[in-house]
């Protein structure tokens, strides 16, 4: 796989550094990575590797407070860190123009940190505040179960710490833990982007860094990761969902031995994607499960792998009886080549997909290091899947299923406990032998950047550019429909048309589309929006011809099968039950609804229980027909297939396959402005969580309309962890782990507001710290300085959103299909250059003058 990106390691200044030079980056990456994490605390220190996290943000000498991080976000850079159990990573992606500027302030910030009194006080509210929205949360509260009983120390600690363990941090104890582990020898630092002439700036910087120095000898050996050995493990929990959740955790080996690939080929066989055994046997051969995953967790001297089923309450007895059922057949169907030939293409074209995104790249050579100490780890790992035989890993899978597994189940509050007896009773009674031999087939080995608008009728269009970076592609189409052409009872129809484009076609069943589709390592997926629908499609370009073949005949000729029509419509059903117990999508829902009201953008985009019950597959079918034949189509390309191949044979393709003689004439989506009216108005929903989840929304403006513009810049301002909003209501109050603003809307209509999830009983300090930071902006308005800040910031985002295939399409999607020009985006940004001080402060005084709508979801009423 050639590539023009190079990466190289040295140490400089008594560091380890990696730079990594892409002569044709936009943008560029800084990361600095410490080999410590959650699993070097001690039973005292729970929690505290993530909580030195919160305070190395806290501000330097130089850059005291948020000054630090308004720095770099006035640039358009995203800064931000996450903490694991074996590392950390402190980060900022930013536009090339900035790369020796963010180093040296981050530098400066995991160097010089103030560590202050007032700080310790006020993030120890913000972490107890996130430790409470990982409570809430079925899923992270699942696994905070799953580690507590079934991870050996020091690994069963959560990240996050408990409350109490949080309010027990002091100065003295943060110092203490980032001297012993976050030290010179212990760090990396990858720097990513077009490096070209800036070798002497980056040692400069580099060389001003006083991250300390190793003192003593220091013991960082920490035990290997291991799951505890208990006979019979079985967890239950309740939890406010609406399915039952199973995971089941596998002991597994070491990234680095031989038997790690292995299992990761076994593990993928049964759970990764469609076409895994697992999946075809309980969600579409038996139809016991919703959904089934898998995955594995590789941790310092051991992994663990997962596997995951969802489960609708009235099927478990019969998921129950089916899981024995599909080990034996397992033992008798037998694994062929194929399925180990399709796992192994996924893994190659991964690291090709990777290298699309700079920043991805660079997390991966970072991460490979800090965890195996070789730059090039994923390699070695890779070399091992591709030389995998075929009698290798049916001898691993057979051990695989013979080790001890852990099984924990979330289910409903009400859930009846007598239907889990008989399976915590029956688990880990099935056996594998796959060790037979059978005949087996083998397989048959069957410039520039440039974009371009194609107008190829009244109907069909075409964006096309050419990107030869990387040898992928992404292709969408949009068709004019969406929830716009929705009605209350016709709610959802969309969304499951254009689930069922992506299943199966005419000439392709479910099972052998979804089979080739993973085999060569590329994907098909159903999208609807406000205003059209269509399918996207990502995949390497040496199989473009049988991909493009599938993509087409998806779309014009898709197969809806009664099995498959069942199956999507029961996953729909089941999705919005689990919805009633998620308190934000409750949140922005009654939002919605009751800012619309009548309009189908109140609509759910998943649709009602009573439209999907009656919604039937000839219903569908004349629906998408009629869209083919009598709506405007656009299809957006990018990738590195050449113009004069693309123009020559795929754009006569489109023509051909997509060229209607309508006797009708073309129907025009219905862009009629909305204007929704708010009132100061308020609606709470009562639910039992940790946390309340708030939102206050203004009426906004459609997509189209020029005043987005300025609320872009009040949007921006407001953003990030610089801002007042964050600093004040995050920082200094301590009310929240997130809040932020959030701009909504389509071709009809808009909304802007505030989002903030926060404990109980801080319900209304949130709300009034909020509306103050709003009404104090609408009165005093920018000054110069923060409305040009706030201009540099917004184009160098521009930088950081294009880098992926995907990115582009999505990014010209609106633009093109609706036809306001291939610049509609770059106008923008000349428009944002001339906005005056004078006219964004009188737009914000009337804007924030409007009458808004509140709803806030949780324990306590704000409005007794």
């Amino acid at each position: 796989m050639k590539s023009s990106i190079q990466a190289n390691l040295k140490n400089i200044h008594g560091l380890k550094v990696v730079k990594v030079h892409d002569p044709v980056a936009t943008s560029a990456s800084i990361q600095i990575w410490f080999a410590a994490g959650s699993a070097c605390e001690t039973k005292e220190e729970k929690g505290i590797a993530h909580f030195l996290e919160h305070m190395f943000f806290k501000g330097t000498e130089q850059y005291p407070g948020n000054k630090l991080t308004a720095e770099l976000e006035k640039m358009g850079s995203e800064v931000n860190a996450f903490t694991s159990f074996d590392y950390t990573c402190y980060y900022v992606n930013c536009p090339q123009s900035g790369i020796l500027e963010c180093l040296e302030r981050m530098i400066d910030m995991v160097s010089n940190p103030l560590f202050l009194e007032k700080d310790l006080q006020s993030e120890i509210g913000v972490v107890q505040e996130e430790y409470k929205r990982s409570f809430d949360s079925p899923s992270q509260f699942h696994f905070h179960q799953l580690q507590e009983h079934f991870f050996k120390p020091p690994y069963h600690y959560p990240i996050l710490g408990k409350p109490s363990d949080i309010a027990s941090f002091t100065i003295d104890k943060i110092k203490n833990f980032r001297n012993k582990y976050y030290h010179a020898g212990s760090t990396l630092i990858v720097i990513a982007g077009n490096l070209k002439g800036l070798d002497g700036g980056i040692d400069k910087k580099l060389k001003l860094q006083k991250i300390p120095k190793k003192k003593g000898k220091v013991d960082q050996k920490q035990a290997s990761f291991a799951l505890n050995k208990i006979p019979r493990p079985f967890l239950h929990h309740k939890k406010s969902v609406q399915q039952v959740n199973l995971q089941i955790l596998i002991p597994g080996h070491a990234y680095d031995t031989k038997e790690a690939p292995l299992e990761e080929i076994a593990i993928n066989f049964l759970s990764s994607g469609e076409s895994s055994y697992l999946h075809k046997k309980l969600v579409q051969e038996l139809e016991v499960a919703n959904s089934i995953s898998g995955s594995t967790m590789y941790l310092k001297g051991g992994a663990t792998h997962f596997l995951r089923a969802s489960i609708s309450t009235d099927k478990f007895l019969d998921f129950q009886k089916a899981w024995p059922q599909v080990w034996e057949e397992l033992a008798h169907n037998d694994l062929v080549e194929e399925e180990i030939q399709k796992i192994k293409n996924q893994f190659y074209a991964s690291k090709i997909y990777e290298k699309e995104s700079l920043e991805s790249y660079a997390f991966t050579l970072g991460h490979n290091y800090i965890f195996t100490g070789n730059l090039l780890g994923d390699d070695s790992f890779l070399k091992r899947v591709k030389d995998a035989k075929l009698i290798d890993v049916k001898k691993q899978l057979n051990s695989l299923v013979k080790k001890t597994w852990s099984f924990s189940l979330q289910t409903p509050m009400k859930f009846d406990d007598k239907l889990i007896a008989p399976f915590s009773s029956e688990i880990n009674k099935y056996s594998v032998n796959l060790l037979k031999e059978k005949k087996h087939t083998p397989i048959k080995k069957k410039t520039f950047e440039r974009v371009e608008l194609f107008t190829l009728t009244d109907q069909l269009q075409v964006f096309y550019r050419y990107n030869p970076k990387t040898p992928t592609f992404s292709l969408h189409s949009l068709i004019d429909g969406g929830i716009i052409n929705e009605t209350k009872a016709t709610n959802g129809h969309y969304q499951m048309l254009s689930r069922m484009l992506s299943l199966e076609h005419k000439k392709k069943d479910y099972d052998s589309l979804q089979w080739e589709l993973e085999f060569l390592a590329a994907s098909i997926n159903g999208y609807t929006g406000k205003n059209s629908y269509g399918l996207s499609m990502y995949g390497l370009t040496e199989h473009w011809d049988k991909l493009f073949e599938n993509y087409l005949l998806c779309l014009k000729y898709p197969k809806f099968s009664q099995g498959q029509f069942d199956i999507q419509k029961n996953i729909l059903l089941q999705t919005l039950k689990n919805i009633t117990e998620d308190p934000a999508k409750q949140c922005f829902r009654n939002f919605q609804n009751n800012f619309f009201k009548t309009h189908p953008y109140g609509l759910d985009s998943l649709g009602n229980k009573e439209s999907l019950e009656k919604l039937t597959i000839e219903q569908l079918q004349t629906l998408h027909d009629h869209s083919l034949t009598q709506r405007p189509i656009t299809f957006l390309f990018s990738g590195d297939i050449d113009p004069k191949t693309f123009e020559k044979t795929i754009l006569s393709r489109f023509q051909k396959e997509f060229s209607f003689e309508n006797k009708n004439p073309l129907l025009k989506m219905d862009t009629a402005i909305y204007q929704p009216k708010a009132y100061d108005s308020h609606y709470y929903v009562s639910m039992d969580r940790e946390q309340s989840h708030i939102f206050i929304g203004y009426p906004s403006f459609n997509a189209t309309d020029p005043k987005n513009i300025f609320l872009t810049i009040l949007n921006d301002f407001l953003a990030g962890q610089s801002s007042d909003l964050f600093r004040i209501t995050r920082d200094e109050l301590g009310l929240c782990y997130a809040v932020h603003p959030m701009a909504n809307s389509g071709l009809n209509a808009g909304y802007w507001g505030i989002y903030i999830a926060t404990g109980e009983g801080k319900e209304e300090a949130a709300l009034k710290s909020i509306q103050g930071i709003l009404a104090d902006l609408g009165k005093k308005g920018l000054r110069a300085d923060q409305l040009a800040d706030t201009k540099t910031s917004i184009a160098g985002q521009q930088s950081l959103k294009l880098q992926t295939n995907d990115d582009f399409c999505n990014y010209y999607s609106f633009s093109t299909h609706f036809k306001m020009g291939l610049d509609f985006e770059s106008q923008k940004l000349k428009n944002l250059k001339n906005v005056s001080l004078e006219d964004f402060n009188k737009f914000m005084r009337d804007f924030l003058q409007k009458k808004s709508l509140t709803v806030c979801v949780g324990r306590k009423n704000p409005w007794p």
